[in-house]
């Protein structure tokens, strides 16, 4: 039994059982839990899919100088792609601090990641906003797209719990099913980590942290 404390790159046993963080509304705490695998799930094609990735990149100007941590989320995105899932990423990057801010945005790493597993990702033009829900809603089978910076979002690091859930519940409209995959922010209570779970629950699956759904 492995505790996961650093990013898994692409290579490691992704069935052994590992400690995965759950979520409580008395905070977080450690459980031992049985991977479950996009199998497990059944049949994904056509399915709705919201995943937390920590795309929080090193930049020089617009370019990516570290591309680990989107390396680190290819074996999960890869899985619900070749599985026809319909994938929208939330990810943060930098610390813009609830306003939009240009240098702040994923652009970066929508085009990397394209390159990456040779798709086009598309990127939304805002986070809960009009293209956001667009962006998503609009995926055909085994495509995936990001929706802007969620630290745009004063709501994602907000204190006030209301305010935290409201955007929550905004996240939880893109999907089915919930994957968190944010390793360096899975700690945090934040809304794409923490209060979204209420909606979507969590837990654990190949190439990082997994799912459980809607039933």
């Amino acid at each position: 039994m492995r505790a996961r404390g650093r990013h898994p790159y692409p290579g490691h046993d992704a069935r052994e059982k590992s400690f995965t963080t759950i979520a409580s509304r008395k905070g977080f705490h450690m459980k031992s839990v049985e991977e479950k695998s996009v199998e497990d799930l059944g049949d994904l094609r056509g399915k709705r899919v919201v995943i937390r990735c920590d795309f929080n990149v090193p930049l020089d100007g617009d370019k990516i100088t570290d591309d680990g941590r989107i390396k680190a989320a290819l074996p999960t995105l890869t899985q619900l792609h070749e599985a026809g899932a319909r994938t929208t990423v939330l990810a943060h990057l930098g610390r813009p601090k609830g306003a939009v801010d240009p240098k702040y945005s994923l652009a970066p790493v929508a085009k990397r990641l394209g390159e990456l597993m040779n798709l086009d990702v598309k990127l939304a033009e805002d986070v809960v906003g009009p293209s956001a829900t667009k962006t998503s809603e609009s995926l055909a089978d085994g495509e995936i797209a990001l929706v802007e910076n969620v630290r745009f979002e004063k709501g994602e690091t907000s204190k006030d719990e209301a305010e935290r859930t409201e955007l929550a519940k905004k996240y939880a409209s893109f999907g089915e099913f919930y994957v968190s995959n944010g390793f360096g922010v899975v700690h945090r209570k934040q809304a794409s980590v923490y209060d979204v779970v209420v909606h979507l629950p969590q837990g654990p699956g190949p190439g990082g942290w997994q799912v459980a759904g809607r039933r």
